[in-house]
Parts: C-alpha cells; structure tokens; sequence
C-alpha cells in the first residue's frame, strides 16, 4: 500500500468510473487497481474494479473484488445484487441465490433483489417462482421497468400474450425511441387517413419478424406506411407488405411527414396481441426479380436437395453461447447424408466447414440473402435473423433452439412456430448443451425429407 492524498484518490476514482461508463474497461480497470493500491480498505473500490473486470471479460478477477468487497462490508445490499447478478450471468444459480437471500435478509422492500431473484428462477425454468418474484417486485413499485420486462418475457414465453405485451410496454429500447422521437407514439388511434412509421428496433431479426405488422397498419386505414431500417434491410423491405416507404435509420422524422411513430414490439399489443389475432399470412416478403435471377442462375440444379446451414449467431447476444453451436462439426451426422448439397449462408466469416459451398462473399445484404434462399429447399438454423428472413418469405426452415433461455418467441414446447406455421420446425435440446441430440433428429427428418430413409 502506498500513501496518497483524498484529492488523488477522488481523481482515480472518476477517472476510473469515467472510463467504465465510457466503453473503456481497460482504463477503468488500471484506474480503479492503482486506486485499490492507495486505499485497499474501501469496498467501493474493489466493487467497481469487479464492474470494469467484467466488462473486459475478466470473470475471475471480478469474482475476487467482489468477495473482497463483501468481506469489507458484508450487508452492502448493490455489492450483493451485483455480485449475484455476476454469478447469474456464469451459471452459479446456487451461489447466486445465496447473494440474493442475503440482500433481501437485509432490505427486502428491494424491488430491484426480487426481480433479479425471477431472473434466476426463470433461468432455471422455475417459472411459478420466478413469476412470484416479479410480482412481488411490482408490488412494491409497480413502476419498476426492469421487472415488467422481466414479467412480460416469461408471459409471452409461457403464451400468455395479452398481459406480455403490456408489461413489454417497460422495455429500454421503447424507452429510448420515446426520450429521442419528437412525434406523438401511437397507441390505438384511429389511423384512417394518418401517415405512420415504424420506428427500428432490437436486431434485424426483430425487424423482419415485426415488419408483417405493416400490412396491418394499412389495413387499419393509414395512408401511408413507413418503415425505418437498418442498411442491411433497406432494399430487402422495399418489397414488405403493406409499407409505402422504407426509411434509413439516420433519417428525421417530422410532423411534416408523419403523423405517429410506432415501435416494433408495441404492434401486437396495439393491433390484437392475442394467438389467435396473431398475423401469420405468408410470405410478406418478396424477393428482387433481378437478385432471383442472379442466384437461379448462380447455383443450377444438380438433382441433389439443396439445404443452407446457419450454425452460429452474432457473438455479440447476450446469449450467444448458448444459441450457437461450439463447433460446426457437430453437423457432420447432416454432411454424411446422400443426396444433399449444402451451403453457408454465413456473412460474417465464419469458419469455413468441409463439404459445404460458402456463399457468405457474394451476401452483400439480406436482399442477397433473400434471394440465395428462394434457390434451396430448406434452411437448417440456429436462432438468428435468417431464420425470420425465411418465415417471411415462406421458406422451409429447421431451427435449432437452447433448452437455456430459450427466446420467448418460440414458446415453451413443441415443434411449430405461432408466427411461421407449416413454414418453420422447432428442434429443441433436451438439455443445456445437447446438440448432438438435436443434430441426430434433424439427420433422421432430413433423410425423410431427401426420400433415403433407412
């Protein structure tokens, strides 16, 4: 330990704080360690050097200043809800109950402890637990977002839909759209004669999954549909159903123009968020006569059933790891089958997998992909865009879901879709981890589906 005054102290410890918020881990971690240095006695410290460790992805070091934190000061509630919000995040569910129970020993009028608690249990498919925790949580602050959110997840996963879409009202990201957005949301008004748009939201699969909802707008009496997408949607949703204009993300929307914004996850709870008010007409999607034309010519017919394999997501999502598979030799049961060609639809470089066609270069944007997916007879997928890109063109496609946190979007059970029905087949693991399992069913199906069943 080395002495320094209260003013340098103060300094590192901004600095340090400063370059966590920021986007600067590293920063923050060497700001936050030279500070531990000078006063090793003051839990606040070894608390947020335990932030910054795991922002940069340091999940043991951010372990040990959280213990070190909690042993200089065991009954501070945020060190307990931080540090068992960490060890939720690494699978340690029992070690993270533990921190929770500690902290609602300690304030249990927490709202905050109670809906980190449901996040646990729900992880655990402990679902009637789980629910009790975020209705507790509401109780004592029926305002609180983080456990809407976390309530509206598990309805709609559980199919409970209507009371999902309202608690989904608390989400950030609408949050966001309504500190930014200068025009009036729309929530139910009459849109006979008003011009809406379609604000972006989530990622591009959340925006080819919403965007059938544009058709719905029309039918409601708007007179103008627009939609605000990302680049790589842009000239893709020139063709969606029901939209008059499709907008660039950056692009100003005035009260010259429009009339309401809308968010894309707000729509069915608007528009009849119910099972059966569900809008499932496909394909709402079409592909560029000019891209078609590219890509039958791209890859002529050999005789053999031609499947697309999406094997890994955006290592980016939260629950990527789960989502993925850990390598894409898994698939060698599919690769082995007679009769079948296969190709990577991967944009992003994934790494390259024996006896499969690459045709990730020649993907410049999800028109491309649009357009590739027209010329096979199947998709088989992880969760990721490409899947809804083929739901709304109404392309065969087998998906293969985590048994952990599995997206509420595909229910709890069973292999059909409520959004892409008799389009999109549901592959579940058994267990966290079980893919060899999932690959072994869709191996057994695909020999169906090529005619060489044993």
């Amino acid at each position: 330990m080395r002495e320094a005054g209260d003013d340098e102290l103060e300094v590192l410890f901004a600095r340090g704080l400063g370059r966590l918020q920021g986007g600067d881990p590293t920063g923050a971690v060497q700001a936050f360690a030279v500070a531990r240095e000078i006063a090793p006695g003051i839990p606040e410290i070894h608390a947020n050097l335990a932030l910054a460790h795991e922002a940069c992805g340091n999940i043991g070091a951010a372990q040990a200043a959280y213990r070190e934190a909690l042993w200089l000061a065991p009954d501070d509630v945020q060190i307990l809800l931080n540090y068992g919000a960490l060890l939720t995040r690494q699978q340690q569910f029992g070690e993270a109950e533990l921190s929770y129970r500690q902290a609602l020993e300690l304030q249990p009028d927490h709202p905050a402890i109670w809906s980190n608690l449901g996040v646990l249990y729900a992880c655990l498919q402990r679902e009637i637990l789980a629910e009790d925790c975020y209705r507790q949580a509401l109780e004592l602050d029926p305002a609180h977002r983080n456990s809407q959110f976390n309530l509206a997840y598990l309805l709609l996963r559980q199919g409970r839909l209507n009371e999902g879409w309202q608690r989904l009202e608390a989400r950030d990201s609408r949050h966001h759209l309504l500190q930014t957005l200068a025009l009036p949301e729309w929530q139910g008004q009459d849109l006979r004669g008003r011009r809406i748009v379609i604000a972006a939201e989530g990622g591009h699969g959340d925006m080819l999954h919403f965007g059938r909802y544009g058709a719905c707008l029309k039918a409601a009496g708007a007179a103008s549909v627009g939609i605000v997408a990302y680049p790589g949607l842009r000239s893709l949703f020139l063709a969606l159903s029901g939209v008059d204009r499709v907008l660039a993300h950056d692009t100003p929307l005035t009260a010259a123009e429009w009339d309401y914004w809308v968010a894309p996850l707000s729509l069915p709870g608007q528009l009849g968020g119910d099972a059966g008010e569900v809008p499932a007409q496909l394909p709402y999607l079409r592909v560029d006569t000019t891209k078609y034309e590219y890509w039958h010519n791209r890859l002529p017919r050999s005789g053999q059933r031609r499947i697309g394999l999406v094997w890994q997501g955006n290592p980016q999502f939260a629950n990527d790891r789960q989502r993925s598979l850990p390598t894409p030799e898994l698939l060698a049961p599919l690769l082995a089958l007679p009769d079948c060609e296969f190709f990577s639809l991967h944009r992003d470089g994934a790494a390259p997998l024996a006896g499969v066609c690459e045709l990730g270069a020649e993907l410049a944007d999800f028109s491309d992909s649009a357009a590739a997916l027209q010329q096979l007879d199947l998709l088989i997928s992880v969760d990721t865009a490409l899947v809804h890109l083929a739901g709304a063109l109404a392309r065969p496609c087998w998906m293969m879901l985590p048994a952990y946190q599995t997206d509420w979007r595909w229910g709890k059970q069973g292999t059909e879709s409520l959004w892409y029905p008799q389009v999109l087949r549901l592959y579940r693991q058994p267990a966290p981890g079980d893919w060899r399992t999932v690959i072994d069913r869709i191996a057994e199906d695909l020999r169906q589906f090529t005619g060489t069943a044993r």
